[in-house]
């Protein structure tokens, strides 16, 4: 059955089982018999999840897989298939089209509501890593994300949510006018506000909130989408003025002041730096 080759598939993905000979053989088996195994969603996505784990490809296991995921209904997706089986292609460095267009179609038959916060940013980062921009969904998304209070969003939800926008808008949220997505960038921004990159600990010391990498990434992500928050270049300023940058890796400061740079932040005034007119 279908569930016994997905339990097939995990065990050969958990650590230190992996057998490169019987996923060649598993893979065999599943594409000689498309015709005979009923696939269900929960199935498909353990099934992938073991592959990916793995980190087995094979060329007609993969289109079996993309042609499997199109065919099943997209209200038989719950949300964690659906996070699930996109995650696994991410993780696999693969991005089959029709069966992720499928996918997302089928969260958009959630209302936004009922969305968690781990679904969202799981999509939006697949999406991101496979620079797969779909309006709907995206639009879907970050509506649901706005609708999350801004305490469910940990430094992790708001910096793979920053980065996917990014990712998905081509340096330049602005031009698509969209105003989910701007929505959803002023609730993330407001994320960053609310709890600032470190607290005050004892003797000024920073109690870190977002980590080094978190710091830059999130920067680097409003400088690239030309998204200026003076609420978030306030929350750096006291950061780095509790000590909190020290330590960044070469990589960490490089991102921080690359996106600085885009913003056309001037570090030694605190704001915009204003263009000479010519």
């Amino acid at each position: 059955t279908a569930r016994d080759l997905s339990c097939l598939a995990y065990s050969c993905g958990s650590p230190g089982v992996r057998q490169e000979g019987l996923l060649a053989a598993l893979a065999e088996y599943v594409v000689a018999a498309r015709q005979h195994v009923k696939w269900n969603a929960s199935s498909l996505a353990v099934f992938m999840y073991g592959l990916a784990n793995a980190g087995f490809r094979d060329t007609r296991l993969m289109a079996w897989a993309e042609a499997a995921v199109a065919a099943t209904p997209p209200s038989a997706f719950n949300l964690r298939n659906i996070s699930f089986l996109l995650y696994n292609f991410h993780r696999l460095r693969w991005w089959p089209r029709s069966a992720a267009a499928h996918l997302l179609g089928a969260a958009c038959l959630h209302p936004p509501a009922s969305i968690p916060v781990i679904s969202i940013s799981t999509v939006l980062m697949c999406m991101g890593s496979g620079r797969a921009r779909d309006e709907r969904a995206l639009a879907h998304l970050c509506d649901a994300l706005v609708r999350r209070p801004r305490r469910e969003l940990s430094a992790k939800d708001v910096c793979i949510c920053l980065t996917a926008l990014q990712r998905l808008h081509n340096e330049d949220v602005l031009a698509s006018q969209q105003p989910e997505v701007l929505a959803a960038l002023d609730h993330l921004t407001a994320a960053i506000a609310d709890r600032g990159f470190s607290r005050p600990g004892p003797g000024g010391a920073p109690l870190p909130v977002f980590n080094h990498q978190e710091v830059s990434n999130a920067l680097f992500a409003l400088g690239r989408l030309r998204y200026y928050s003076p609420q978030v270049l306030h929350a750096l300023r006291c950061h780095a003025a509790r000590g909190g940058l020290a330590g960044s890796s070469a990589w960490d400061c490089t991102a921080l002041l690359v996106g600085l740079a885009q913003l056309d932040y001037d570090i030694r005034q605190g704001e915009l730096r204003q263009q000479e007119q010519g």
